[in-house]
């Protein structure tokens, strides 16, 4: 075809190779253009010593990139062929770009807007300078990071008036059985089970615990000194074996609580103002006390649960003064394969 020539290299600074195929146009015929362009070509490094040069392209990685940080593909191969060979005119961009004239005049105006190139007049002719990279895609990012924050807030908003224009819904109500009874698995959500109701104390917590800990160490007692401080009666009844590790009980003691040690405890066992209750429930096969528990609810149930706490802390002993003080002394709790923390 008469429009296409040869296919031709372009010099440039960036990552990869561009191959742009050049236009014929009337000049190329020209026998003192030709001859120019000849003797040009001439004065130019053999292609070995030519640095990389960006493909115009779709398939290379800067212009993919570009595209990818919110480019148009076109601006992309625009702002690539600026960073080859800038100063540029418009004429020279679309022919290595590889873009026709008419895009490329609405790409570099975009461009200039989001600060990739500027326009400079060479005489009566207008010529574009690209910005160097670094700069450039700074000034895009706060740009872009400005646009995405601009539209979270209107999301927001959006979501907000949504909200006020449809009709509300009445919750369904739970199920008798759920307002009685829930089981509660795994160590976070009993552990988040644990301090809902003590945070929800009113008058009084009672709490029958042993080895294995559901909470980490470094959150023991937090949610029961915070109970304290509101006035909340706290007794906690611990096993024995729990002497010789001061950090589970001598906070509560030093804030106010009150503390029991029994050989045995029958269970783990929460309760908050006589009125809710949750109870750690042992493995049905090996026995030992597991990572699930059940919230109780129902007044019937609850009496009970409380009976037994009331007889097991009238039977329970008080910490001698000798025992705390030897515990306090003590280099650190020791290691119980029971214990997990």
């Amino acid at each position: 075809m008469a429009g296409i020539g040869t296919e031709k290299s372009v010099e440039v600074t960036g990552a990869g190779i561009v191959h742009v195929m050049a236009d014929k146009s009337s000049s190329d015929r020209n026998p003192a253009t030709s001859r120019a362009r000849r003797t040009s070509d001439r004065t130019m490094p053999a292609s070995s010593e030519r640095p990389p040069r960006i493909a115009a392209s779709m398939q290379d990685p800067a212009i993919r990139g570009l595209v990818t940080l919110g480019l148009t593909s076109t601006e992309a191969r625009v702002y690539a062929s600026l960073v080859e060979t800038s100063p540029a005119t418009a004429a020279d961009v679309a022919l290595r770009a590889g873009v026709a004239r008419p895009k490329v005049y609405e790409a570099l105006r975009m461009l200039q807007e989001r600060g990739f190139c500027d326009e400079v007049m060479a005489g009566n002719t207008a010529t574009f300078r690209a910005v160097p990279p670094e700069p450039a895609l700074e000034q895009w990012l706060r740009h872009r990071d400005h646009e995405r924050a601009v539209a979270g807030e209107h999301d927001v908003a959006t979501a907000e008036d949504l909200v006020r224009r449809f009709p509300t819904i009445q919750a369904t109500p739970p199920g008798l059985e759920l307002q009685l009874f829930e089981i509660v698995s795994g160590r976070t959500r009993v552990s988040h089970a644990l301090e809902s109701i003590i945070a929800g104390a009113t008058k009084t917590v009672d709490n029958m615990t042993q080895p294995p800990w559901i909470q980490p160490r470094a959150r023991w007692n937090e949610t029961e000194m915070e109970a304290l401080g509101r006035g909340v009666t706290v007794r906690t009844l611990y096993s024995d074996d729990v002497v010789t590790d001061p950090q589970r009980w001598a906070p509560l003691l030093e804030k106010g609580g009150l503390a029991r040690f029994a050989e045995r405890l029958p269970m783990k066992l929460i309760i908050r103002d006589g009125v809710e209750a949750m109870i750690s429930l042992r493995d049905p096969v090996t026995g030992d006390i597991s990572t699930n528990a059940v919230l109780v609810r129902h007044l019937d149930l609850v009496r009970p649960l409380q009976k037994s706490f009331d007889e097991t802390w009238e039977r329970a002993h008080e910490l001698s003064a000798s025992s705390r003080e030897s515990s306090e002394r003590a280099p650190g709790p020791p290691t119980r394969k029971r214990t997990s923390e």
